[in-house]
């Protein structure tokens, strides 16, 4: 069946449009597309997909049909350079909050247009589809009454900024985590500090469904048309917050260093270097990317450029023996990361039904064998305190006791037991052939 999408009220339209009113128009139309892909019956990534894809094209459509001279910035279509010099640029996010409308019956995702003319944000709206509203910069709604004496800020919930908890210390707020900007508050409950497994001090958000106030188009337009919406090396944000903290893994000459350890993704990056390579400085690869990427997150590392990439990665001192081929495989983990699992890296093991089945997932990963993946869920067992049902007969002799792989290491004592073991495994199976 073929979405109608239907004409634009009068006041949007003819010699004395009302480009308020079009923004309104354009982004609780594109509402309704989205509510009607939710209900085709598709689930997990090809949701969001569909959804992202449904969304884009159709608002892409409306504004060429209904303001033909104006440029367009989306973020889920390529960059029209035409824009630098356009004096209209609708600047559009046709889904925000994608994760939470891919998991009905969540209400925190919005549709997103502003307008940008005149070196400044002009008109907006922000449509929440499965809420039935829609904030506009027409028709400015009424500020609901606080709920806290406490100022609130609103803030992803799923890669909340690294500053964000000293700041809301610093301030005595409350952090409110959304699916996306612009969808109004449901509850006063704030986000929660969590501790990780490994009892690190780094904080994790609870998924307390609320959300954050935010009726000006600021919420629909992040990025003026000047700039790209694309990242690089040189301009990646600082890494988001890690909720995954392994103290004794990543090794330096002088004992344990913490940077580069308390994202789910550094692990299993780690582990991926980890082959005829030292452990210690295998396991250093994710601080190096960080240093000089600026970001561990999946999705950024995914969209690099596999040159720049590769050379970054070779970079004295590299992040591996053969830095090159180790690039390609770590921009393709990180695309399964970010395509298949949303970017957490975590969902690989938070998500098994057990312990073969966790197995099964970390061998489908480039680089990682049957023996790799064993040391794996060992690691996440033994460190990590993972342990679902079945893990000891899914990884056999890795989950005894003793010191046979980097599962074992907690110091540097441990760390040379398994370099010993591993010496000793060699002469033995030289000696016997």
């Amino acid at each position: 069946m073929t979405f109608e999408p239907g004409t634009p009220p009068a006041a949007a339209i003819g010699q004395s449009a009302d480009d308020h009113v079009l923004a309104t128009w354009l982004a609780e139309t594109a509402g309704r597309r989205l509510l009607e892909v939710r209900g085709e019956g598709l689930e997990g990534k090809e949701l969001k997909d569909a959804g992202d894809a449904a969304a884009h094209e159709l608002l892409m459509a409306l504004v060429a049909e209904h303001r033909p001279a104006d440029a367009v910035l989306s973020e889920e279509g390529k960059d029209d350079k035409a824009r630098l010099s356009a004096d209209r640029v609708w600047i559009i996010d046709p889904l925000d909050g994608t994760r939470e409308f891919s998991e009905p019956p969540r209400d925190d995702w919005a549709v997103h247009v502003a307008l940008w003319s005149g070196g400044t944000l002009v008109a907006g709206a922000v449509a929440q589809p499965a809420l039935g509203e829609t904030f506009n910069t027409g028709d400015a709604p009424v500020v609901p009454p606080r709920t806290s004496d406490k100022p609130r800020i609103a803030v992803s919930r799923s890669r909340p900024p690294a500053f964000v908890q000293a700041l809301a210390e610093h301030m005595d707020a409350e952090l409110v985590p959304m699916g996306s900007a612009g969808v109004p508050p449901r509850s006063p409950s704030p986000a929660r500090p969590v501790s990780s497994p490994a009892g690190s001090t780094a904080t994790s958000w609870s998924t307390t469904r609320t959300t954050s106030t935010c009726p000006t188009s600021s919420c629909a337009a992040r990025s003026s048309p000047s700039r790209s919406w694309r990242s690089s090396p040189s301009t990646a944000p600082t890494d988001r917050p890690r909720s995954v903290t392994v103290r004794h893994v990543l090794l330096d000459a002088d004992g344990v260093v913490q940077h580069g350890v308390r994202d789910p993704f550094a692990l299993l990056l780690g582990m991926m270097l980890d082959q005829q390579y030292p452990m210690e400085h295998a396991f250093r690869g994710p601080a190096k990317v960080l240093e000089r990427f600026g970001t561990l997150d999946p999705a950024r590392i995914a969209a690099a450029d596999p040159e720049e990439f590769a050379a970054l990665c070779a970079t004295p001192p590299a992040i591996h023996r053969f830095p090159g081929s180790m690039a390609a495989r770590l921009q393709e983990l990180a695309r399964l990361v970010s395509e298949d699992h949303d970017g957490d890296a975590s969902r690989l093991w938070t998500q098994a039904s057990d312990g073969r089945d966790l197995l099964k997932r970390i061998m489908a990963l480039p680089g990682f064998g049957k023996q790799k993946a064993q040391i794996f869920v060992a690691l996440l067992a033994k460190q990590l305190d993972v342990r679902p049902e079945g893990w000891e007969a899914a990884v056999g002799d890795y989950a005894l006791e003793g010191h046979r792989s980097v599962a074992d290491v907690v110091d540097e004592t441990s760390l040379q037991k398994v370099r010993d073991f591993k010496k000793q495994k060699k002469a033995a199976a030289k000696a016997g052939s």
